[in-house]
């Protein structure tokens, strides 16, 4: 056993937790200076110590490729349930990155710690697993979640320890850390820097979060991280890397036909021209709750057109229609129509959800489709998009 990178690890480990204690006990007016000096200064430090002692790790390791590429996955599940949770609850303003310059700063000053941060667990994490020395390896994995736990200051502060508080500021951090540490063991420094940079940046690196609470992000991120861990294990494993040679080799013989990438191309352009409105039926997004419950927001509206000389045989009272006042779309109901002194029918709409009907009544030139069928919750994306957009203008 190195009895000497065992103490080094140990003695990282115990300035690690002063400098955290520092940080929770320092007056708030110098935490500021404290993180963009102090902290940065002491994990540049440490990190040329190990550099130093420990070097460059040119140990092959068989799993590395894939647990790569499982970390880039990672990030990508972690950007799909943050959009996904941004197209179901809207998005707000990150009071963290509210603008460009402060997005800069927190890269500069969070990201530059949290590059350090993962170098270090990583090479003392691969070093401790060299020597089969479980217990510092969890030591380590602790100390460093523990470096992440800067919330912890709210309850020094005075504020009360709930359970909101533990998994904002432990378990979250604690579940990364593990993860982190995994990905190190597996995949070495580069598997680690992948998995960890986009987890430690996210808070300080995007403009705007979903509109949820911190303690559901906390759960969604520390899902997220749990589930690349499950992920990672179960694809580096022995019998999962036998299993994927043989179909790999099994997929070479396998011929591909020339008529299965023209279907897929000939898809990709249907769906494209469907959704861009070229068809006699097209999709329409519905952005407000004014037909709920029969069509709620967030959803696809499926409407067939319908030319203006063809509305008095093909509209009825009940049908939902999309018409168009003033470049802005609706999506009401027919509720009664009459006819002005030329012989026009004009349509009476409302939103099932109103208590009234709509101010104008709605001409034949105006009427652009009947709705057929609506898909819930596919419209999101969209509304998320539009949402951002507002949040800067």
């Amino acid at each position: 056993m190195n009895y000497r990178n065992m103490r080094l690890s140990l003695i990282v480990c115990l300035v690690l937790i002063s400098l955290f204690i520092v940080f929770l006990l320092i007056p708030v007016a110098w935490i500021s200076i404290f993180n963009m000096a102090v902290r940065s200064l002491v994990f540049a430090v440490l990190s040329v110590i190990i550099f130093v002692q420990i070097g460059i790790d040119a140990r092959p390791l068989r799993a590395a490729y894939v647990t790569n590429l499982i970390a880039v996955a990672s990030a990508g599940l972690l950007g799909m349930v943050f959009l996904s949770a941004s197209f179901l609850y809207g998005v707000a303003v990150n009071p963290m990155a509210p603008n460009l310059g402060v997005i800069f700063n927190n890269l500069w000053q969070q990201g530059f710690v949290a590059i350090l941060s993962v170098y270090l667990q990583c090479k003392l994490i691969r070093n401790a697993i060299e020597y089969r020395q479980l217990g510092l390896i969890i030591v380590l994995t602790i100390v460093f979640a523990l470096t992440n736990m800067g919330g912890l200051r709210a309850a020094i502060d005075g504020a009360a320890f709930t359970a909101d508080l533990f998994f904002i500021t432990i378990f979250r951090p604690l579940t990364i850390s593990i993860a982190l540490s995994y990905f190190a063991f597996r995949g070495g420094l580069l598997s680690a820097t992948l998995f960890g940079i986009p987890y430690a940046m996210l808070p300080f690196a995007v403009p705007v979060t979903p509109n949820i609470g911190n303690l559901a992000f906390s759960l969604l991120v520390a899902g997220a991280a749990f589930v690349s861990l499950i992920v990672c294990n179960f694809a580096t494993s022995e019998k999962s890397r036998i299993l994927r040679v043989r179909t790999n080799r099994m997929a070479k013989y396998s011929k591909k036909s020339a008529l299965n990438y023209a279907f897929f191309i000939g898809f990709i352009i249907a769906l494209v021209t469907f959704f861009g409105g070229v068809f006699p039926v097209y999709p329409v997004v519905v952005l407000t709750g004014s037909m709920e419950p029969t069509i709620s927001r967030g959803s696809i509206a499926i409407i067939e057109r319908v030319p203006p000389q063809q509305t008095f045989d093909e509209i009825e009272i009940g049908d939902i229609i999309h018409f168009g006042r003033n470049n802005t779309p609706f999506v009401h109901r027919v509720t009664e129509y009459w006819y002005d002194l030329q012989g026009v029918r004009h349509y009476v709409t409302q939103g099932d959800a109103t208590s009234g009907p709509d101010a104008f009544p709605v001409p034949p030139d105006e009427v652009i489709g009947v709705v057929w069928i609506s898909i819930p919750f596919f419209g999101f994306p969209y509304i998320f998009f539009q949402d951002v957009l507002n949040v800067f203008n």
